[in-house]
């Protein structure tokens, strides 16, 4: 019983711990996919060379 009640300790503190990585990168991607967004406008731009 506490070999089980320690490992589900653990996973859920390894679950906490990743929480303070995983959170800022995403935030960090859905800023970065928001700024690319508004860069649309240079497709309607044509190159010079053929």
């Amino acid at each position: 019983m506490k070999s089980i009640l320690s490992s589900i300790s653990a996973v859920f503190v390894a679950l906490v711990a990743c929480t303070c990585c995983v959170g800022p990168l995403m935030a960090f991607a859905g800023m970065l996919g928001a700024s690319v967004s508004q860069l649309v406008w240079l497709a309607t731009i044509k190159p010079l060379i053929k």
